[in-house]
């Protein structure tokens, strides 16, 4: 799927909200929060890239945190992709470009990923991000999350 990766803003808050709420992670952490208003944050702060079909409809994003990881490193924070169009590889894209961009900037990602989330995990370890520790009832009560790691690669 062609598609084009660029800064959101808040013309694409409601693409980026329905993509989180019908998420897992939105299901599980999002629908006891106002998750348009912490998105509208989000995107107002440039912390948000989306995913643009050639006719510049949102199809997902992904929102990350320059010095979110202990203060120093980039903190991957949330990645969503529509519904309708998970499985086709725009995930992967969204990851691919935010890799390439931090890693001029910094020589290490990090991100959770909660113990329910296994295929999201799964990726993850498949594209590089290694286990470095697991944070019990970190966001919710009963859920663990796996802090996972990606250093810069040898070139």
């Amino acid at each position: 799927m062609d598609i084009e990766i660029k800064k959101g803003d808040v013309n694409h808050s409601d693409d980026c909200y329905e993509a989180l709420i019908k998420s897992e992670i939105g299901e599980a952490y999002f629908k006891s929060f106002d998750a348009k208003k912490i998105l509208l944050g989000g995107l107002k702060n440039k912390e948000i890239d989306v995913a643009l079909d050639i006719e510049g409809n949102c199809l997902g994003f992904i929102w990350y945190e320059r010095y979110g990881a202990f203060g120093i490193h980039t903190y991957l924070h949330i990645i969503a992709v529509k519904q309708e169009f998970r499985g086709k590889g725009i995930g992967r894209k969204l990851i691919e470009q935010f890799e390439e961009n931090t890693f001029n900037k910094d020589s290490m990602i990090f991100l959770m990923v909660a113990d329910f989330n296994k295929d999201a995990k799964k990726l993850y370890e498949k594209i590089g991000y290694e286990q470095v520790g697991i944070i019990p009832s970190f966001y919710r009560k009963g859920i663990n999350e796996h802090l996972m790691m990606k250093t810069k690669p040898e070139k």
